[in-house]
């Protein structure tokens, strides 16, 4: 599978590929996150997603998700966001940067 380029557009964040089903960023504070690329389609932020009626206990949607789920797109933005084109044909969701640090799963952001 071919990754899509990443956007380069951002000052408080530069995303690098960690894996095919992983993606990096590096925070301009110098923090390194890595999410799978399966929580962050869980975690779409757009108004679908987040009205979809099954939740898991984290209140993110339930629905079974591909099992070769990959984004085949990474869009700028602005400068705030990112939008993913995802295998299963979802695009609607903006992933601004704030959410994308809150998102972060080390156990020193998910402690605060």
């Amino acid at each position: 599978m071919q990754r899509p380029d990443l956007p380069k557009n951002s000052q408080r964040a530069t995303l690098h590929w960690v894996s095919d089903a992983e993606l990096g960023i590096t925070w301009a504070d110098g923090h390194e996150s890595v999410y799978s690329l399966a929580h962050l389609r869980k975690a779409c932020p757009c108004a679908r997603c987040k009205a979809w009626p099954s939740k898991d206990d984290q209140g993110f949607p339930i629905w079974p998700v591909e099992r070769d789920l990959h984004a085949t797109a990474v869009n700028p933005v602005g400068r705030y966001a990112i939008q993913f084109v995802w295998s299963d044909g979802h695009q609607t969701g903006y992933y601004p940067y704030d959410y994308l640090r809150k998102l972060c799963p080390c156990a020193g952001c998910q402690a605060k």
